[in-house]
């Protein structure tokens, strides 16, 4: 359902998997989904970029959240 308004699958995992853990990082969604970590990364730029989720650096980490 999601995949239909967000475009992909890795879109999809990305939004369950926020809405599940509340943040995340990429590292996180590519190992619990076993996908492509550069595509991962790609998507979380793209929701960043259109304003539906924020990042914050703890340490060396981009930390995700809605």
């Amino acid at each position: 359902m999601l995949e239909k308004i967000l475009g992909s699958k890795t879109a999809q995992k990305i939004f369950i998997h926020l809405y599940h853990h509340g943040e995340s990082y990429p590292t996180a969604v590519a190992k619990d989904f076993k996908i492509s970590l550069g595509a991962v990364q790609k998507q979380f730029e793209r929701f960043e970029e259109a304003g539906i989720i924020i990042s914050k650096l703890q340490g060396r980490t981009r930390v995700y959240q809605f």
